[in-house]
């Protein structure tokens, strides 16, 4: 009961942290750059923004947004969470810095297990999780009864294989039917 309690707070620390902004703060840069409530403010109080670029090299995402002004602002509750590369176009430069998003947004319905398992006709009892943390050093196996607590490990793990410190970490999770029969729904992707 305690693993799950713990399992629990972590996730809801882990859901609610915000994206990290890893700035370039060289002298020639005059372009602002800020975070605040997980929106990315960039500003340039001589110069004209014309595009932000943002890359995500693991997933291959990208985001291209056009501006003709010197300022614009980027929700980053509308990208997918993962670590960027912003590219800034000002007066012919660019800008380039890192920023680390952590939002909500995942790719694809992480819930359409749910439906796909009532598709089969059976019932479930509850999730078995089985928790590597930090490439095997840590396995932690116990059980979720709701539907909001399993997407709550899912969402975490996603954010978790994202950072440079949960990278290792590996998620796997079952579904338990009625019958006590066991089926793998969802292990997480090899990085």
């Amino acid at each position: 009961m305690n693993k799950i309690l713990i399992v629990i707070v972590l996730s809801a620390l882990g859901l609610n942290a915000q994206s990290k902004l890893y700035p370039n703060n060289a002298p020639e840069v005059s372009l602002k750059q800020s975070l605040m409530a997980n929106t990315l403010r960039l500003a340039d109080t001589e110069h004209i923004i014309t595009k932000v670029f943002l890359y995500n090299k693991e997933t291959l995402e990208h985001m291209t947004y056009d501006n003709e002004s010197n300022s614009i602002d980027i929700d980053l509750n509308e990208v997918l969470a993962g670590f960027y590369t912003a590219m800034v176009y000002v007066k012919g430069d660019i800008i380039v810095f890192k920023i680390l998003v952590k939002n909500d947004k995942i790719e694809g319905d992480i819930g359409s297990s749910k439906v796909a398992l009532k598709d089969k006709g059976k019932t479930i009892r509850y999730y078995r999780v089985i928790a590597t943390l930090n490439n095997g050093s840590n396995v932690t196996w116990y059980n979720v009864f709701t539907e909001k607590q399993k997407n709550d490990l899912l969402r975490k793990n996603i954010y978790d294989i994202v950072s440079p410190t949960g990278r290792k970490n590996k998620l796997v999770l079952s579904a338990v039917y009625a019958d006590y029969s066991e089926e793998i729904i969802y292990k997480t992707a090899a990085p």
